[in-house]
């Protein structure tokens, strides 16, 4: 009795789980098939995007290509045109650098040749302000009843030598060359810093003299053209070298140097 009872429970555990995996398995294909159902749309959609991007791009890409092949030729050969001219730009710029170092060249050279011909024309200036010295020595001697005043003024006034500069003709800064030459080679209290008229004609003093030194010439003072004429003061009596004593006191109108220009003073 106990054994048909457990068989026909078994037989309904069976066939009752039987009816439930069909069941899970309509369950599962009536899912699947639904979700086939709203994907399928999806996908569709999805496929005609993608075929029209393709379209698209080809499209692209074709009036592209047309547009290439259109002005390809043309753009090439304005390139090749322009990059003619470049080189040319190019090698007329390396001819005109050329021809600048050449006239750079040529400019040194000229330059080299006239700083030697000033060199050769000072150094003939100089012998003949020597000669002019050595004579009015000379006519000072023979003529022993003038002033040493009167002496000093017929040196100045009757010099009228070519180099001899008139500043009245120059402007408020102009320099003599000399005196150019002098504060690149001469210590600073030999070189003139004042500008002084002297008789109608232009002198140049340095005054200050070497603090350090008692004995010293203090004030040298030098004609238009640049030769030196005297001491004014300083040495062991404090007369300078004695060539032109009470000088200071004939100088009518001075001028000092600025570093750009002359400007009026007065020397006490």
């Amino acid at each position: 009795m106990k054994h048909s009872n457990r068989k026909e429970l078994e037989k309904e555990y069976w066939e009752e789980l039987e009816t439930r995996r069909e069941e899970k398995k309509q369950r599962h294909m009536i899912g699947k098939k639904r979700r086939y159902e709203e994907e399928e749309p999806k996908k569709k959609k999805r496929s005609s995007c993608c075929i029209s991007s393709i379209f698209i791009l080809l499209f692209v890409l074709g009036v592209f290509s047309y547009f290439y092949v259109q002005f390809k030729e043309p753009v090439m050969k304005e390139w090749e045109k322009r990059k003619v001219q470049i080189e040319e730009l190019q090698q007329k710029a390396e001819d005109v650098k050329g021809e600048g170092e050449d006239l750079l060249k040529d400019g040194e050279e000229m330059l080299d040749k006239i700083e030697e011909t000033q060199k050769k024309v000072s150094a003939l200036k100089q012998a003949l302000l020597d000669a002019k010295l050595a004579f009015d020595s000379l006519t000072k001697q023979n003529d022993p009843d003038k002033t040493e005043a009167e002496v000093i003024k017929e040196e100045i006034v009757h010099e009228k030598q070519e180099d001899t500069v008139n500043e009245n003709k120059y402007p408020e800064d102009y320099v003599p060359y000399w005196l150019y030459q002098m504060r690149e080679s001469e210590p600073a209290h030999k070189v003139p810093d004042f500008r002084c008229e002297y008789f109608g004609e232009s002198i140049y003093l340095a005054l200050g003299g070497q603090t350090d030194c008692t004995d010293c010439l203090q004030d040298y003072i030098y004609k238009a053209n640049g030769t030196f004429y005297c001491a004014a003061s300083g040495g062991l009596n404090g007369d300078g070298d004695t060539n032109c004593p009470g000088l200071l006191g004939y100088i009518d109108q001075c001028y000092i140097w600025n570093g750009e220009k002359w400007e009026d003073t007065v020397i006490e």
